[in-house]
Parts: C-alpha cells; structure tokens; sequence
C-alpha cells in the first residue's frame, strides 16, 4: 500500500524537462509525478494518479514512472488523449477507483495546483479532495492564486489538511506579504490546519492554529533547490510522521517536519546525491524514447 500519493495530468516530459531552479518560482513547477518520484527514492512507497495516451510518451513515461519506484496502479491509459494534454485530469471517479485499487487507503494524497486551475477539472478533484479527507487521509493542496472565484478557494481550503502557497499568493488572497499577518487571516477565515508558505529568499514559513515557526535552507542551497526536491523531502517527513501517529495528523507536527525535510535535503547535498533523480530519470526517459522509436519504425 503507497503511502503518498500525489494526482496530477503530468508525466516527465520526454526529453526530460529542466525546472526552474529556487523554490516559488513561477515557471516550470514541480510536476507530481516528479514529486512522487522522488518521495520513493526518498525510501517511501508512492503512486501516481493520472492518465496518459496510449502513445510513445504514455508508455514512456508510465515505464520511466515505474522503473524509479512509483505504482503505476492508477495512472490510466486512455486512447482517445494525447499524453500531457486536453483531458488529462484524472475524474473524481478514476481517483476513488484508483485508491481502491491500490488495496489500501495512504496515508497522503498530495493535489497539484493544476488540479485546480481548469475549470472542467476543478469540479472532480475537488470532489476527490472531499472523499479523501473524509475518509481520514491527509489532503496536501498546493495553491496558486489565479483569479478563481472566492467561493472556489474556500472550498479548496475546507478541503486542504495542509495548504502550500507562495508569498506573492498570500498577497494576491489577503493583501499582505508579511507571513504571520496572511496565514492568521488564512486561518481565521478558512480554519485550514497547517499553511506553509514558500519563499525563494527568505525560507519557509508555517502556521499550525496558533503556533508559527520558520526553516530556511542553507546558503548554498538557496539558488538550486528545487521544488520537486523539497516537497518530495516534506511529504517522505509527513508520511513518516504518521507512521507513528497510526495515519492521524497532528498539525503542530509540521514545524519539526519541515526542519527534518530540510536536513534531509541537505545530507543529500553533502553527500551528492541531490540531482541523481534527474540524471536518472533523464536516461531511463532516452532509453524508454528509443525504444518507443524502434518499435514505431517496425510498425510502419
């Protein structure tokens, strides 16, 4: 049974895309089934729920997903997309048909902001956000502020255990930058448990009800951490968390598994291990991309 996992209409890209270096940039996010790559190399069991075609990128990228350690169970083959576009959200029925098929419940079940950003999509996986953290799972929502309606993001908060947003998001939704003044009013309003905002230059600041706290990443890691790296750290944290807590989630918990999450990216620095997932992943994509080539050509 995966304890993470993380929903999204995403596969690595073939050849492999670079992401944008520094936490809360704006282009070239963290894609989920990155994330959950990088939490099984991190050691715990993750899946990733999604669809692709039944095209070269779908297979590549399903056969990339499963070499690095991810459950493939719920990632969807449907021939009527291309792999990476249109629909390729999964439903709110596909997801609680996947977490079924997974033969037991995660712990977490992180949702991308692009989860949320369409308008088709947003209806289903807000649903699934719903089913999931009825049921006793830990909802992680990534949020990017984009001009939804207000009544979208309240439900998008009610359906969040922990919600991720950048300081340019926390002005765009309550009109201040200052961390301590927007997750109190985040929290007054919305009564998420835990609010963890990002910040390329000034660390990570979290709320947990009353309590607040920071972590910022070591000076050299400042400019070439990634998000991919980061969250992968923190959700491997909380899931180990909620081992010891029998799945139940304690919010205040979260300022110790940001620390822990940012030690351990650091040990991985030291060690130079911290973009072995990219090299990786980049030759298991070429290998797969050429296979998928040849067995094109003796088609045809």
């Amino acid at each position: 049974m995966p304890e993470i996992v993380t929903v999204g209409g995403s596969i690595p890209s073939l050849p492999r895309r670079v992401e944008t270096r520094g936490l809360s940039r704006r282009r070239d996010r963290a894609c989920p089934a990155d994330i959950a790559m990088a939490c099984a190399r991190l050691g715990t069991s993750a899946a990733f729920l999604g669809r692709v075609g039944c095209d070269a990128r779908g297979k590549a990228g399903k056969r990339l997903l499963a070499v690095c350690g991810v459950d493939v169970t719920g990632l969807f083959e449907l021939p009527r997309i291309a792999t990476g576009q249109g629909d390729a959200m999964p439903t709110c029925t596909e997801v609680v048909q996947a977490l079924h098929m997974l033969q037991g419940l995660p712990q977490l079940l992180y949702f991308d902001n692009d989860c949320f950003a369409s308008e088709s999509a947003r209806d289903n996986l807000l649903s699934a956000a719903r089913y999931a953290k009825n049921r006793g799972i830990a909802t992680v929502c990534s949020y990017r502020a984009a001009g939804e309606p207000e009544t979208v993001r309240r439900e998008l908060f009610a359906c969040s255990s922990v919600l991720l947003i950048t300081r340019e998001d926390l002005r765009f939704i309550t009109g201040t930058v200052d961390p301590e003044e927007g997750t109190l009013q985040i929290y007054r309003t919305s009564k998420v448990p835990a609010v963890i905002v990002l910040s390329a230059d000034r660390g990570l600041f979290y709320r947990a009800s009353a309590q607040i706290g920071g972590a910022g990443l070591p000076a050299d890691m400042q400019e070439d951490c990634t998000e991919t790296a980061f969250l992968g750290a923190l959700l491997t944290q909380m899931a180990l968390r909620l081992r010891e807590t029998d799945g139940v989630l304690h919010p205040q918990t979260i300022g110790t598994d940001l620390r822990l999450a940012v030690d351990q990216m650091a040990q991985e620095w030291e060690r130079d291990q911290y973009h072995d997932l990219g090299i990786k992943s980049l030759a298991v994509c070429q290998a797969g991309h050429a296979q998928e080539t040849q067995e094109h050509a003796q088609e045809t």
